[in-house]
Formats: structure tokens, C-alpha cells, sequence
């Protein structure tokens, strides 16, 4: 795994609720790197967004969002995921009671290559609200 953290971002400025990464980065591991047949990669990438935001870009290298749906069709699972249902549930939550203004894209599949990314817009003026 990689964390990078453009030099542009204030991290001081940066309010990221507990858990709201963890069921995306859960995924790539689970459902795009421990499938594969070769070693994997989770990046964590950190850099400034639009309108007073910092993008959080989640990505792997696995085996992308078709693939894993694919396989899993065929196994026949009856494992339903809810984190990722929960995070985008508690960041419209966030929004609507005007705490947070938190935006999330994705999960979906990579243009640059294989594997699966999403991305989570945070506010950076605290005028927008602290969350903790």
C-alpha cells in the first residue's frame, strides 16, 4: 500500500469522519486484490479538489469492479456488503444536516488500468463544519 499527500493540502484544514474510508479501502483488498494470482497494490492518494474540497482517491490495482462481479455471480455468494451502503449513507446524512459537505464517486472501474477506484471530496474551510 502507498499514502501520498500532495504538499498543497492542508492537513490541518482537513476534517475526515472516523470510518468514512475504511469500507472502501476493506473492498479493494477483499473484493480486488485477494483474488488475484499476482501481488496487489492499495493507493491512498490525498490532493486538492474544487470549491474548498480535498480529494481522497482510493484505488487499486486488483481485479476490477466487472471481474469481481462476475466471479461473484458465479460462486453464488449470499454475502451482501453494507459498508460502502452505510458510508454513502452517513455522508448524506452529514450533508443534509449541513455538518459536513462530503461527496463520495464510486466505486467504479479504473480508466487507467486495472482495478477499482472511488473518491471521497472533504471540505477544507471549517466554516463547513468539524466533524469528529
Amino acid at each position: 500500500y502507498r499514502i501520498e499527500v500532495d504538499p498543497a493540502v492542508d492537513t490541518r484544514r482537513v476534517h475526515l469522519p472516523a470510518m468514512m474510508l475504511q469500507p472502501y479501502v476493506e473492498n479493494s483488498i477483499w473484493h480486488g486484490i485477494l483474488p488475484m494470482d499476482r501481488p496487489g497494490s492499495v493507493t491512498i492518494r490525498v490532493r486538492p479538489g474544487t470549491d474548498g474540497h480535498v480529494e481522497v482517491w482510493i484505488e487499486d490495482d486488483g481485479v476490477g469492479l466487472e471481474s469481481s462481479r462476475r466471479d461473484k455471480g458465479r460462486q453464488g455468494g449470499d454475502h451482501i456488503s453494507r459498508g460502502i451502503e452505510l458510508t454513502k449513507g452517513r455522508a448524506d446524512v452529514l450533508r443534509r444536516l449541513a455538518i459536513s459537505d462530503i461527496h463520495i464517486t464510486g466505486p467504479q472501474q479504473r480508466v487507467d488500468g486495472p482495478g477499482t477506484s472511488v473518491v471521497v471530496a472533504l471540505p477544507t474551510d471549517p466554516a463547513a463544519g468539524k466533524v469528529q
